[in-house]
């Protein structure tokens, strides 16, 4: 039809676009194959781009743009009065940096806007270069895979206040977390949270707003309050980002302990492998002392029936032996 490729609607934006720039080298666990796209116009857009990215019009080097076999533009892009052109892509080899061509469509969208109509690739290790010079993106932490899973307690709510506990975070590593109880989403708490609070002496809590869904990745100090009045003379940097419906945070290891992170705002102090709460505890205890108290006394009514029946045994022997011992005694006298 007569469409513009360029309106939206009318182009699909290609996958994995934050690993075809021209510094991204193949990563083993998550190689571009362009075999398994359909024919079509396409836009490549990562969302840490300020624009759409283009074409690389430079020859690439095997292993680059994310995968083996990278797919360069032989030829420059058009300007807007040039409409639909048609090109030429050549595909990275063992042979040359040319080993096999594809003949595609581009079309200018405005200033350094483009929508290009990309070929099927003939083989999986093979990939479509955008982004002339461009490292590989971090990935999105947002998306599924990109975060764990950190399963809490209500331990870690700001309503837990309990001197005895002590628990700390000194087992992070830099990793992205979305903080859950029971399945529900929880967010770090951002005012000042008392000490004793969280399962430890040491709260730390984030100091800041949250970031909106526009900001992405931002950074914020979570403060340790450490007992001088909420001044955050103690904090950690960390990282977090607005997925919509819940927050993901990017933790370090505490690097002194008791201190730990602060999510929610309610549950108990039950910890986990822990004793529940000090009732239970000592219902538990009394429990255990009767218990003990039947099995001791037991043992000694055992050892004081024995010691009876003993003693009946010694006397019923003694009195069937006596005229006996008499008989023996008359007969050794003279």
């Amino acid at each position: 039809g007569n469409e513009n490729p360029c309106d939206d609607g009318n182009f699909k934006l290609l996958h994995t676009p934050g690993l075809r720039g021209g510094n991204c080298i193949r990563q083993t666990s998550n190689v571009i194959c362009d075999h398994y796209i359909s024919d079509g116009w396409y836009k490549v857009l990562h969302e840490d781009d300020p624009k759409s990215r283009k074409l690389m019009e430079t020859k690439v080097a095997p292993n680059f743009c994310g995968t083996s076999n990278p797919i360069w533009l032989n030829g420059t892009h058009p300007v807007n009065a040039d409409g639909i052109v048609n090109r030429t892509v050549c595909v990275v080899g063992v042979r040359s940096y040319c080993d096999k061509q594809y003949e595609i469509r581009i079309k200018a969208c405005g200033v350094n806007e483009y929508v290009y109509y990309l070929r099927k690739a003939q083989s999986c290790n093979e990939g479509y270069c955008f982004g002339k010079d461009l490292p590989c993106a971090k990935p999105n932490p947002c998306e599924p895979g990109n975060s764990k899973i950190l399963h809490v307690d209500g331990d870690r709510s700001t309503s837990c206040k309990e001197k005895s506990m002590s628990l700390c975070d000194n087992t992070f590593n830099n990793e992205w977390y979305r903080v859950q109880k029971n399945g529900i989403d929880l967010k770090m708490p951002n005012t000042c949270v008392d000490q004793y609070s969280c399962g430890t002496k040491y709260p730390i809590y984030l100091s800041g707003s949250e970031p909106a869904i526009t900001d992405k990745v931002v950074s914020r100090k979570a403060c340790v309050n450490d007992g001088n009045m909420c001044t955050c003379s103690r904090f950690y940097n960390i990282q977090l980002r607005n997925c919509s419906t819940y927050i993901v945070y990017n933790l370090t290891s505490v690097q002194s302990c008791p201190e730990r992170y602060c999510f929610g705002t309610e549950g108990n102090c039950k910890k986990e492998g822990e004793k529940p709460s000090n009732f239970l505890e000592y219902i538990l205890a009394v429990v255990a002392g009767i218990v003990m108290l039947f099995i001791i006394a037991s043992i000694v009514s055992y050892i004081l029936y024995k010691k009876s029946l003993r003693i009946k045994s010694i006397h019923s022997e003694g009195k069937c032996q006596t005229p006996e011992n008499e008989e023996q005694l008359k007969k050794q006298m003279p």
